[in-house]
């Protein structure tokens, strides 16, 4: 099961750069479709942030976790 461990981890990595992610997708493409407690995917957080960058990547490479609700209902967009 994913933890919100696991999304700080990657945040972290992705404020360094977003290739990181490129490189989760092809070690894993389930890595990058990861929630934390509350079922917010990468893409919540990237919207959050304001990260662009990270949008476009994760739209690109798992366009699917932009229509996925977080516990509370909301959408990454919401």
């Amino acid at each position: 099961e994913s933890s919100y461990r696991e999304i700080t981890r990657f945040e972290e990595a992705i404020q360094r750069n977003e290739s990181v992610l490129r490189f989760l997708y092809e070690l894993d493409p389930e890595i990058l479709r990861v929630t934390d407690n509350n079922g917010a995917t990468l893409a919540h957080w990237a919207v959050a942030r304001g990260r662009v960058d990270v949008i476009r990547v994760l739209h690109e490479l798992v366009p699917e976790i932009f229509l996925l609700k977080s516990t509370n209902g909301k959408l990454p967009v919401d």
